[in-house]
């Protein structure tokens, strides 16, 4: 793993060393109200979302701007965990061009120990839409049935979850939102009524706090010089 996290951490330098934009440590919601119609002007066909998320799902979409040429729907669903996505059942043979992808939110799951997803601070809500934005990206140039086989992976197969969920992780930092993620994971892991269970759940799976800090300091260390 260890190999693998260097590896990563090279490649994502070697894209990164163009760039001179500083990540943002936060945002500014009352910025970005500021900047919606500039934003609905954008990405306003590509998404469709509950207007209380639409303004951070916008804000997600200006860290991967490709999101603009495709077809998400954010919905309100009563699953397990506050987020999650896939292509939706009938599109997932679909050109690419014509799938449609859903991000499912449920507010307030059983799993999160009553923690609700709209009490969690603009920047952190920006930072993990965009980790799920990067699933939407890597399974857009995935056909059908390499997404069946990852979800299978993804199910059976606790190694194949941890190298996904991290991987995403490392491309959510390339993209300049490792600090928003960071806030996301620091809200969720540091409230006193988070289950001991999600938080094994988080440590196995995800980049911790720490981890992303340290990533983000190493993958961005050229500009701080």
């Amino acid at each position: 793993m260890k190999v693998f996290l260097i590896i990563i951490n090279c490649l994502f330098c070697l894209n990164l060393m163009a760039s001179n934009t500083f990540p943002p440590k936060t945002l500014d919601k009352a910025e970005y109200e500021t900047k919606r119609d500039s934003l609905v002007s954008i990405y306003g066909e590509a998404i469709t979302a509950p207007e209380k998320y639409e303004l951070a799902l916008m804000t997600a979409c200006t860290f991967i701007p490709e999101m603009r040429f495709l077809n998400i729907e954010f919905k309100l669903t009563d699953a397990k965990t506050f987020l999650s996505v896939r292509p939706t059942n009938n599109s997932f043979f679909k050109k690419k061009k014509n799938r449609v992808y859903r991000i499912s939110l449920n507010e307030q799951p059983e799993s999160m120990g009553g923690l609700r997803f709209d009490e969690v601070p603009f920047a952190g809500q920006v930072g993990i839409l965009v980790h799920e934005l990067e699933h939407i990206r890597y399974y857009h140039v995935r056909n059908g049935f390499k997404i069946i086989a990852n979800g299978i992976g993804y199910g059976l197969s606790p190694k194949f979850h941890t190298q996904f969920e991290q991987e995403t992780d490392y491309r959510t930092i390339k993209r300049g939102a490792g600090y928003l993620l960071h806030t996301y994971q620091d809200f969720i892991l540091n409230q006193a009524n988070t289950p001991e269970k999600l938080r094994a759940y988080k440590d196995k799976y995800y980049l911790m706090p720490d981890e992303m800090m340290e990533l983000i300091q190493t993958t961005f260390s050229y500009l701080y010089k």
